[in-house]
């Protein structure tokens, strides 16, 4: 860890391209996930009322 580290504090240029590639690959990742705005939703549950007022 502490070598790759003394890399990059030498390497800045190589340091920032990472960074670039690690931006761009998640902003890829994000556009291509399915995002809903109401997901479909199942609840296991069951409501009782009572009609005794």
């Amino acid at each position: 860890m502490q070598k790759s580290i003394k890399w990059f504090s030498g390497n800045h240029v190589a340091a920032n391209f990472l960074m670039l590639a690690v931006l761009l690959a998640g902003f890829a990742a994000w556009f291509q996930l399915r995002k809903e705005v109401f997901p479909e939703t199942s609840f296991d549950a069951v409501i009782v009322e009572s009609s005794l007022s």
